[in-house]
């Protein structure tokens, strides 16, 4: 059976469910882009890039939101078919989207370019939200799958919030309106943090913004110390705090200390609390798109 899900220009398609799909290649950060050279090389591309290739806020280089793969529809071979992100355009094409059409946890769209440059703007607007979103759904499908039990059944206990903590992070804190999960990793090649905080707190200011960050600043002062003496995680203020429909991204830094790096941070209401959910890492030398997708989704 086919399932179709109607947008204002375009029609979603599910593959049939008893069709036996290939396991997906390449990468969740990648696009195959089928295009025509001219039209890459045209205002076409530009829109693409723009949309597609954007950097990303709240991080300490440029990273891009997708990376964009551009090949001639005379180089779609079968070895691009089990990529998992995949966008042709071209002229007289329905703007369509279709799911798992040749590998699962697949996404596959055709845009149109018919010389509207607005309407194909929106189009890859929207086209660019649904990749984005399928994303996110698929870095939380796979911790639903496997995580760690105990810790998110404490969160849903204590803060009434559905977080997913990886197994392979550490509970240093678990305590009433605190919770901490910590990961470190270090070799000759590499060393990596990340950390998890959830905590609440009764707002006392008016000005409610201002107190999330200060109040986000006195938990990492107490709770997520460096190495040196007096040394303590807080928000780096020297790059202004994005926010999002409750999302915060910025940097972190080291007070007397010499490390940095992006952080994540969602802020929701519970009656009369306000709880905070933030992600920190600190991955020298690395990109840290990855890192900071996955705080997305799971927090």
């Amino acid at each position: 059976m086919k399932y179709f899900y109607i947008l204002p220009f375009l029609i979603f398609l599910s593959c049939n469910s008893e069709k036996i799909l290939r396991e997906n290649t390449g990468s969740d950060e990648e696009i195959i882009l089928v295009i025509a050279d001219d039209l890459w090389e045209s205002e076409v591309g530009n829109i693409l890039r723009g949309t597609f290739s954007k950097e990303l806020t709240g991080l300490p280089q440029s990273e891009k939101l997708f990376k964009l793969i551009q090949i001639n529809s005379s180089e779609f071979t079968r070895f691009f078919e089990t990529n998992k992100n995949i966008i042709f355009v071209s002229q007289n094409l329905e703007n369509t989207f279709i799911r798992d059409k040749w590998s699962k946890e697949q996404l596959v769209f055709y845009l149109n370019w018919n010389g509207d440059v607005k309407e194909f703007k929106k189009n890859c607007l929207i086209a660019k939200d649904e990749f984005y979103k399928n994303e996110i759904n698929n870095i939380l499908a796979n911790y639903q799958s496997t995580h760690n039990v105990s810790a998110s059944k404490f969160i849903k206990s204590e803060f009434d919030l559905d977080i997913y903590i990886p197994t392979e992070y550490d509970i240093p804190k678990k305590e009433i309106s605190l919770f901490i999960a910590d990961f470190h990793k270090f070799s000759e090649k590499e060393d990596l943090i990340k950390k998890i905080i959830v905590f609440d707190f009764t707002p006392r200011s008016i000005n409610i913004q201002t107190e999330i960050i200060q109040k986000t600043d006195s938990i990492l002062k107490v709770y997520i110390l460096g190495y040196n003496e007096n040394s303590f995680v807080k928000i780096d203020k020297r790059i202004p705090v994005e926010e999002k429909d409750g999302i915060y991204r910025g940097l972190w830094k080291l007070e007397n200390g010499f490390m940095g790096g992006p952080f994540l941070m969602k802020v929701r209401y519970k009656k009369d609390k306000i709880v905070i959910s933030i992600g920190i890492v600190f991955a020298a030398n690395k990109n840290k798109r990855n890192f900071i997708k996955t705080f997305e989704s799971l927090l």
